[in-house]
């Protein structure tokens, strides 16, 4: 199991993760991307731009469920 320094919706991880199942990674990156964007809010002392793009690399992490970076 990947650990996550969010917490992510099950049904939410389950959706994407049969998403992957069937598209590319491409595909299933710009899904997330846009997920992130419209879904999800940042807290007031976050900057927009890093935080989105951290939650991306979280959640694809889990998607797939890898521990290592993503380089």
């Amino acid at each position: 199991m990947t650990v996550s320094k969010y917490y992510w919706n099950p049904e939410t991880i389950n959706h994407f993760q049969f998403m992957s199942s069937y598209l590319s990674g491409e595909d299933v990156l710009e899904i997330v991307q846009d997920f992130v964007s419209v879904d999800c809010t940042i807290e007031d002392d976050d900057n927009e731009e890093l935080f989105e793009e951290e939650l991306v690399i979280d959640l694809i992490r889990v998607i797939y469920n890898e521990s290592k970076p993503l380089q």
